[in-house]
């Protein structure tokens, strides 16, 4: 394997092992909590650019944006975990807000495993004010991410 050499501040050189650093990551993966662990697949991602093609979608607004013309919104049931151990996970859901204002064609991004069908559930129940393009209602792409504590 070929070292890898960081240079700090100080003029002093340290050369690392790359199977060192795999190593270390490797190790710090298994120490962390099963929550932090996200799955992202690709293929969904693919897969929710060709339906925007297919419907037409130019416009992708901001969370930020979408945040500010959610009517209401639905909160995820997750089972309860028995472990005594407090966890959290975070899920990045992709949408079509059509011009009514309804959640269409949500597909999970990333996330825990456990927590993307209750997450992806709640989210296809979200309502928004239409999105106005020069005072017209238009469909639009965006983004939401839930997190969920607790579970």
């Amino acid at each position: 394997m070929t070292p890898i050499r960081l240079t700090a501040s100080l003029r002093e050189t340290t050369t690392f092992n790359a199977g060192c650093i795999l190593l270390l990551c490797a190790q710090c993966c298994i120490y962390l909590p099963a929550q932090t662990k996200s799955i992202y697949d690709i293929n969904h991602l693919k897969s929710f650019q060709n339906q925007l093609r297919h419907d037409n979608i130019t416009t992708w607004i901001s969370p930020d944006t979408a945040t500010g013309l959610l009517l209401e919104k639905a909160n995820p049931v997750v089972k309860a975990s028995h472990d005594k151990n407090h966890r959290m996970g975070t899920v990045i859901v992709s949408f079509e807000l059509t011009k009514s204002g309804e959640v269409q064609h949500a597909t999970v991004m990333s996330g825990p495993k456990e927590l993307q069908k209750p997450v992806l559930k709640a989210v296809e129940q979200y309502k928004y004010n239409p999105y106005l393009i020069n005072g017209t209602p238009s469909a639009v792409a965006t983004s939401v991410s839930v997190t969920v504590y607790d579970y």
